[in-house]
């Protein structure tokens, strides 16, 4: 937005400040595309083509980070389903966090508490 500020700024009233720079190109990131081509000719002025080429560019560079995300995670998942102990073992914390919650609810907070007293008490032996 900063590069859409400096470069176009003083023609396109979209990128004349920093915040609507970055607020256009928020909305084009999520599908709004009039308000970064508002008083954009492209093919007739030449600034206009310049705009339509670095909206192409930020396209390409937002597209790609974001799929680069989206293959993290599927590649994780990918590798943890190949390791039958690392499934056990998430398996078994998520029992351990269900027992805890489910403990908690059916007795409450004295649990806890209970816990605590016991390991304050002193030992008499």
């Amino acid at each position: 937005s900063v590069a859409m500020r400096v470069m176009f700024g003083a023609e396109y009233m979209q990128f004349n400040s920093l915040a609507m720079s970055v607020a256009t190109l928020l909305l084009y990131t999520f599908g709004d595309t009039d308000r970064a081509m508002y008083a954009v000719h492209p093919f007739i002025e030449a600034s206009s083509t310049k705009v339509v080429i670095w909206l192409l560019v930020y396209t390409i560079l937002v597209v790609t980070i974001g799929l680069s995300f989206f293959v993290t995670v599927i590649l994780d998942a990918y590798s943890s389903a190949q390791d039958p102990e690392a499934i056990r073992k998430h398996e078994m914390e998520g029992e351990r966090r269900f027992d805890e919650r489910i403990s908690w609810w059916y007795y409450g907070a004295n649990i806890k508490a209970t816990q605590h007293k016991e390991e304050q008490a002193p030992d008499l032996d």
